[in-house]
């Protein structure tokens, strides 16, 4: 049974072996981002800017090398300058939210609140309407600390 197993791995990997060094180098570029955008290091965010633009401009240069994941190296970089005015706001502003998970759950605590200080089972209409300037208010009359990552 392992014998079997064993030899379908290898046939596997013997098919496909021309596949990885492409998604390796894309691994590559997709960590460094991640890893920039952690920024557990508490970079300034100049320089993380600095840092980021290196890494774009690095995978530019090697999108011809990553074959048939060059699609999707210049999708990341269309995506990654359609987001970049607002990409390094979360490292400037401590109470903005840096993930969208972080930025739901903010919300969803507001919904919450305003569903137990109001007895409905759905959320008022005027949350909807008028929620950033609630979750506003609720953020500065708030004694619980502000949303982070690590939450």
């Amino acid at each position: 049974m392992l014998a079997r197993l064993l030899r379908l791995v290898r046939t596997g990997l013997d098919a496909t072996v021309a596949l990885w060094p492409p998604i390796q180098a894309a691994y590559g570029f997709v960590h460094r981002a991640a890893h920039l955008l952690a920024n557990h290091a508490q970079v300034e965010t100049p320089v993380l800017h600095q840092a980021s633009q290196q890494l774009l401009a690095e995978l530019r240069t090697a999108q011809v090398s990553l074959g048939p994941l060059a699609e999707a190296a210049a999708h990341f970089r269309t995506v990654t300058a359609s987001y970049w005015p607002g990409l390094f706001a979360c490292y400037d502003v401590t109470e903005l939210p840096r993930t969208n998970n972080d930025l739901e759950h903010y919300f969803g605590t507001a919904r919450h609140l305003e569903r137990r200080a109001t007895g409905r089972k759905g959320a008022s209409p005027a949350l909807v309407v008028r929620g950033a300037v609630r979750c506003g208010a609720r953020r500065g009359g708030s004694s619980d600390p502000a949303p982070t990552a690590d939450a």
